[in-house]
C-alpha cells in the first residue's frame, strides 16, 4: 500500500487517516471487548492506565502491552482468524482506494462510518457510544433527505447491511435496528440519560449490530466501488432499494408491529 505523491502535509495526514481507518476495522473485527483502546499511539488517549503496541521484532509481528492494568482479554492464536479470506480482502481494497485522492461516494461514507465507529470506542457513557454508533449506520444507510419515514428506512437499510446484504434473516437485524435507533433518539432528544442504566446494558447489543452492519458494508463497497466502478450515492440508494425490495413484505409486516407499542404510549393520557 503506498500513497500517491503529493505535498508532505497531505501525504501524512492522508497515511494517519488511513492507518486510524485501519485500526477501526480491526476493532470491528476483533470487537471492542478486546480491541477498545487501540489508536495511533500520538494520539490522545481517554485513559491512560495502559497502551498496547503493535511492534515488529526480527521479521515477528507481536502485541506489547504496558501498565498496571490489562482491559478486556489476550485473544491466544489468531485474532483474525474467523475473518473469511474474503473480508480482509474488501477491507484492504478499502484502505487502498481510501489513499486515492478521487474518493467516491460509498468509500468516503463507509471510511467516516469507520470514524465513527472507533470514535465510539472512546467513550466513557453508553449513551454516547450509541449516539455514534448509530451515527455510523446513518452514514452508511442515509443516501438522501427523506421527509417522511426516516426511521423506517434506516432499519430496512442496516438490517440488509447487518444480515449480510439480505442473505441471511434479516427480521432480528430489522427489530434491532428499530430498539437501536430508539435509544439513540432518547439520548438526542432528552428524555433519557446519556448515563441511563438501560442504556448500559444495551450498548452490547448495539455495538454488535453497528460491526455486523460494517462488514456487509465493506461486500456493498466491494461491489460497487471495486468490481463496477460505481460508487456514486445514487448507485447506493438504487442499490439499497433493489434488495429491499425482496423482503419488502416483511418489512412491511415487523413496521406495523414495531409502530403499535409506540403509538399506543403517545395516544395514552
Amino acid at each position: 500500500m503506498a500513497i500517491p505523491r503529493c505535498g508532505a502535509d497531505v501525504s501524512r495526514a492522508r497515511a494517519e487517516e488511513i492507518i486510524e481507518a485501519a485500526i477501526d476495522l480491526l476493532k470491528v473485527f476483533v470487537g471492542l471487548r478486546y480491541a477498545r483502546q487501540m489508536r495511533l499511539p500520538h494520539t490522545t488517549p481517554s485513559r491512560n492506565r495502559e497502551t498496547c503496541f503493535l511492534t515488529e521484532l526480527n521479521g515477528e509481528v507481536k502485541w506489547a502491552w504496558h501498565g498496571r492494568s490489562l482491559e478486556g482479554a489476550m485473544i491466544a492464536g489468531d485474532p483474525l482468524g474467523h475473518i473469511p479470506p474474503c473480508t480482509k480482502t474488501f477491507a484492504a481494497d478499502l484502505l487502498n482506494m481510501g489513499l486515492s485522492g478521487n474518493r467516491d461516494e460509498a468509500t468516503a461514507r463507509l471510511l467516516d462510518a469507520l470514524k465513527w465507529f472507533g470514535d465510539g470506542s472512546f467513550e466513557e457513557s453508553a449513551g454516547v457510544q450509541i449516539v455514534k454508533w448509530i451515527a455510523a449506520l446513518e452514514r452508511l444507510t442515509g443516501t438522501k433527505r427523506l421527509l417522511g419515514g426516516i426511521t423506517r428506512n434506516f432499519c430496512k437499510r442496516v438490517a440488509l447491511l447487518a444480515s449480510g446484504l439480505g442473505a441471511g434473516t434479516v427480521e432480528e437485524a430489522y427489530r434491532d435496528a428499530y430498539r437501536a435507533y430508539d435509544l439513540r433518539s432518547d439520548v438526542m432528544h432528552g428524555s433519557r440519560s446519556q448515563d441511563d442504566e438501560q442504556l448500559s446494558r444495551s450498548a452490547g447489543f448495539v455495538h454488535d449490530l453497528t460491526r455486523a452492519a460494517i462488514v456487509g458494508a465493506l461486500s456493498m463497497h466491494h461491489l460497487l466501488s471495486t468490481r463496477m466502478g460505481d460508487g456514486r450515492v445514487e448507485t447506493m440508494g438504487r442499490f439499497y432499494d433493489q434488495i429491499a425490495s425482496q423482503h419488502e413484505a416483511v418489512f412491511e409486516s415487523l413496521h406495523r408491529k414495531l409502530r403499535q407499542p409506540a403509538q399506543s404510549m403517545r395516544n395514552s393520557p
